[in-house]
């Protein structure tokens, strides 16, 4: 058993911005490249067939290996591990300006696969959460991942990162004056509702009689709901 005052102690992670991704293992990088200074790069659709047949087009896919680099066609080698997709579209760019060519390319992360946290709780039947270019707060990981507010319960979110662990209630989760926080790598989340252990009330009526009356925490039951209660100590008139 747990005192309620113990559970709602909240201790919140502290507040960071959002850091743009870091490109790892796993990860695939799709690689454009226009051979034609004339057709617009904006209309191009990474991944499609009719693209790859274009003799004006330049496309080809890499990931990147335990090593952390990626090969790409007509680019060559790339040390892409622990860098962002900014800073290798600038070493892109430079490769190109050096052996002469247009720098018109588009280059961009087509699958997340280095990054990801994990969620667990009743209902949840996918806990691995790929992390991707996109920001994910926890409030909408927690929305998504179906979590639900039991209101004869306390409902917990349990976060771990970095060998900390951090708590908030579902009241504080959807606090709008409290800054979001972000889903990071290796972020273990853990949502957990902790229902409360019923009461009892014990009441002696006129004559003597005793009675036991089961009360629920979670409503919180005045001593009116009790006393005045259907065949309550004090639903007769006559009862003193």
């Amino acid at each position: 058993l747990y005192t309620e005052a113990t559970l709602l102690e909240k201790k919140l992670p502290p507040e960071l911005n959002y850091k743009e991704y870091v490109l790892g293992v796993g990860d695939q990088l799709t690689f454009v490249q226009l051979q034609d200074p004339k057709l617009n790069i904006d209309k191009i659709s990474l991944g499609s067939e009719k693209n790859n047949t274009n003799d004006n087009l330049l496309m080809t896919e890499g990931r990147i290996g335990s090593d952390g680099s990626v090969l790409l066609l007509g680019i060559g080698r790339l040390d892409a591990g622990g860098r962002t997709i900014n800073e290798l579209r600038s070493e892109v760019r430079n490769i190109l300006i050096r052996n002469g060519l247009a720098p018109i390319f588009q280059l961009e992360i087509t699958d997340f696969l280095s990054r990801k946290a994990f969620i667990f709780g009743p209902g949840i039947n996918d806990g691995v959460v790929p992390i991707t270019q996109r920001p994910l707060t926890l409030k909408e990981l927690a929305a998504t991942s179906g979590y639900s507010v039991d209101l004869k319960s306390v409902n917990l979110i349990t976060l771990k990162r970095d060998n900390k662990t951090y708590r908030l209630s579902n009241i504080d989760l959807f606090d709008e004056s409290r800054a979001e926080i972000f889903i990071q790598d290796k972020d273990h989340i853990e949502l957990a509702s902790y229902p409360y252990k019923p009461g009892k009330v014990y009441s002696i009526r006129g004559g003597g009689r005793a009675e036991i009356t089961d009360i629920d925490p979670g409503i919180r039951q005045t001593m009116a709901d009790v006393i005045y209660r259907e065949s309550g100590p004090l639903y007769d008139q006559n009862s003193n």
